[in-house]
């Protein structure tokens, strides 16, 4: 694991943080239409080859009410 943070550039830190602002933004969106994820976790953000995040494992997803 040091030997991969070593490796890492600014760029490439940067990179990341974007993809997972991407990810973490679709867990808003579902917050904003009533819904809750309830298993938030680096696992359950995926990356396609061309970088868009998608959100995964909505098995445990519930609708909030009001």
């Amino acid at each position: 694991m040091t030997k991969i943070l070593e490796r890492l550039t600014d760029e490439n830190i940067l990179e990341i943080v974007c993809k997972i602002e991407k990810g973490l933004k679709g867990f808003e969106y579902l917050h904003l239409c009533s819904k809750i994820h309830r298993e938030i976790k680096a696992q359950n953000i995926l990356f396609t080859n061309n970088g868009h995040s998608k959100l995964a494992a909505f098995d445990v997803a519930g609708q909030l009410t009001v």
